[in-house]
C-alpha cells in the first residue's frame, strides 16, 4: 500500500503500485471530514439533548455509522430527536459514503 503523498515526500498516491487519481483522493478526504463532521455533530446533539454523557453518545453515534448494531443502552432511552438523528447517522453511515465513491467512479468511467 502506497503512503500519503506528504509523509513519503512524493507528489502521487499509489494503491497496490498503481498511482491514484487526484480527484479520488479528494473525494476520499473530503469524505472522511464530512463524515467525521457529521459524527461530531450528532455525538454533541445527542450529548446535549438527551443529557447523555459524552462517551456514551459518541459510543451510540459511531455504531449507528458504521452499523454494528452495538449499544450501551443508552438507544431506547432516546427521545424522538435522538432516535431520528440515529437514523439519518446508520442511512449516511451505510448508503451514503458508498454511494458518493461509486458515483464518481462510475461518472469517471463513461
Amino acid at each position: 500500500l502506497g503512503g500519503i503523498a506528504a509523509f513519503r515526500g512524493r507528489d502521487t498516491i499509489s494503491l497496490f503500485g498503481q498511482p491514484l487519481p487526484r480527484r479520488i483522493v479528494r473525494a476520499a478526504v473530503a469524505i472522511v471530514f464530512a463524515s467525521a463532521a457529521w459524527l461530531a455533530l450528532v455525538i454533541l446533539l445527542l450529548s446535549h439533548t438527551e443529557r447523555a454523557g459524552l462517551l456514551p453518545a459518541a459510543f451510540e453515534t459511531v455504531s449507528a455509522f458504521t452499523t454494528t448494531g452495538w449499544t450501551l443502552g443508552l438507544t431506547p432511552q432516546l427521545t424522538v430527536f435522538g432516535k431520528i438523528a440515529l437514523i439519518l447517522t446508520m442511512l449516511l453511515g451505510r448508503v451514503g459514503p458508498v454511494a458518493l465513491l461509486v458515483g464518481l467512479v462510475a461518472r469517471r468511467e463513461r
